[in-house]
């Protein structure tokens, strides 16, 4: 199976490589762009794509349009990425609502990894406790930050996709904060702690729960939805 990743070389693209390059006994090749130069990417992809010119820009759509599966982390990716994506697989994003703009008969999972802060403002049913998946619709970000921009893509894209008729499924994956692999988040939390500084911030009265996953779980979750 042919499987494309958007940069590889971040800190979870690395993940996602090692994790989807595996599966059912065999190895799946792997396609993708990177953000910081092919030299950074992990050896095993097959081909780094880029956008630099027009014969560049050709053989990257053709590329996206002959891979089952997409994968695309809003953690690295602009809203011209994500426009340029979904164009390739012959939907136009910018058309409201959005369009096709030709035939497209290859079977695609389209995966966009976000984050569960677009879901920290959505109102919880007080009997249940907490957010169910069928509150998708519902969900809302902290008003002014990062992540209102974060659910319009999300939105974008499964406006795009899952159309009748249309052969590419999107599925968002929404993950709390990312640690393990070397991460830089909870690092140096743990080696204050351990030295006994104390130059974080407490707010509130601090026993909110913040949600955490570790990367090579979300990864793996990915893995298993598409």
């Amino acid at each position: 199976m042919r499987i494309f990743i958007h940069n590889v070389d971040t800190y979870l693209g690395k993940v996602l490589v090692d994790e989807l390059r595996k599966g059912d006994g065999v190895f799946h090749r792997v396609f993708g762009t990177a953000a910081a130069g092919a030299d950074q990417a992990p050896k095993v992809v097959k081909r780094i794509l880029s956008r630099d010119d027009p014969k560049k820009t050709k053989k990257m759509v053709d590329t996206l349009q002959s891979c089952k599966v997409i994968v695309m982390d809003l953690f690295s990716s602009t809203l011209e990425d994500l426009h340029f994506a979904i164009k390739a697989l012959k939907v136009d994003p910018t058309a409201s609502p959005p369009k096709p703009t030709g035939d497209f008969e290859n079977e695609v999972t389209f995966i966009l990894v976000s984050s569960a802060m677009v879901w920290s403002h959505t109102t919880v049913d007080p009997d249940i406790g907490s957010v169910r998946e069928s509150d998708f619709p519902a969900r809302a970000p902290a008003p002014g930050s990062k992540y209102e921009r974060w659910k319009e893509m999300e939105d974008l894209m499964m406006s795009c996709f899952n159309r009748e008729g249309s052969t590419v499924k999107g599925l968002v994956v929404a993950g709390g904060v990312l640690y393990g692999e070397g991460e830089d988040t909870l690092g140096p939390l743990f080696k204050d702690a351990w030295c006994g500084v104390q130059e974080h911030a407490i707010l509130g009265n601090g026993k909110n729960r913040i949600p955490t996953v570790h990367v090579r779980d979300l990864a793996r979750l990915v893995r298993q939805v598409g």
